[in-house]
């Protein structure tokens, strides 16, 4: 018995060790087409239509694809537009020859299709504007991390599932810098360490980025956390707080690009960055905005 187990784990051992052919076509993907769209009722519609680069390509080796057909349809009813291909380093980029602009609570369906690949459809609800109701200081003696607070306060839509960022614009003109607020809330922020630019500690970096899960139609009141450079008074800054409703497929795309990019293992379980394009890659997503100054 024990030279029959013998002669077996040298037999499962030597079947271990024999070498693997890989037929070459396993590893030959056809490209695909990825397109990227983030519409806004505050612009016209521009499109960003590229080719899918083997694993084997640098990360900025990016394939244009300026041959592209490009049809759109609003709420079911195709929406004639003229499309019009950038060329030289804009290659890629296709924008709308007229003013048509997306608007607030309509569905569009995308679809682009060029020579060699196989055509891809998208579709995105433009989400409504919503107006903050209130925002006011509560804090204003910055913390050991080098923070101040604020609240924002804004109604959500019953009835429907709504989806927000709340971003920070410092300062005004060239000198403007745009920045993730962050909250200490746990009920809105996707945790994510990072390094903070303002203090150069490691913080926890907690963007205000969620749904209106367990909130259906209540008056949202979210305390804002907000850096300053430490040798800067508030009074010599002009802050200004964005509050974006996002569409559902911004926030999906948003939020696994931030846990892929943020994943720190080799050896972990890969996160999957979402898209929207069926048949391609990419993502339709659309918002709307609005902002109020906070006042020193």
């Amino acid at each position: 018995m024990k030279n029959i187990l013998i002669i077996l784990f040298i037999f499962l051992l030597s079947m271990g060790c024999r070498e693997q052919i890989i037929d070459g076509d396993i590893l030959h993907v056809s490209p695909k087409l990825v397109v990227n769209v983030l519409s806004t009722p505050d612009s016209t519609w521009r499109i960003s239509i590229t080719s899918s680069q083997s694993v084997l390509k640098k990360p900025d080796d990016i394939s244009a694809v300026d041959n592209a057909t490009v049809s759109l349809e609003q709420s079911n009813e195709r929406t004639e537009l003229s499309w019009r291909a950038a060329r030289g380093k804009r290659a890629g980029y296709y924008s709308a020859d007229t003013d048509v602009k997306p608007q607030p609570g309509k569905v569009y369906t995308l679809q682009v299709s060029a020579p060699g690949f196989e055509p891809v459809t998208a579709r995105c609800r433009v989400p409504e504007v919503i107006e903050i109701s209130r925002l006011a200081w509560t804090s204003t003696t910055p913390d050991k991390d080098n923070y101040v607070t604020a609240e924002i306060c804004f109604p959500d839509i019953p009835g429907q599932s709504d989806f927000y960022q709340i971003s920070i614009l410092s300062g005004t003109g060239s000198r403007s810098l745009r920045m993730n607020a962050v909250t200490s809330d746990p009920l809105y922020y996707q945790p994510e360490v990072g390094t903070d630019v303002f203090s150069g500690s490691d913080v926890a970096v907690l963007p205000v980025l969620f749904s209106d899960k367990g909130l259906d139609g209540r008056t949202i009141c979210i305390p804002v956390k907000i850096s300053y450079f430490t040798y800067t008074t508030l009074s010599q800054h002009d802050y200004h707080i964005i509050l974006e409703h996002i569409s559902e497929e911004y926030f999906t795309y948003k939020r696994t690009r931030d846990l892929h990019l943020a994943a720190s293992d080799p050896f972990g379980q890969a996160v999957l960055v979402y898209s929207n394009v069926d048949k391609g890659l990419g993502i339709f997503g659309a918002y709307t905005q609005t902002s109020q100054r906070l006042t020193p």
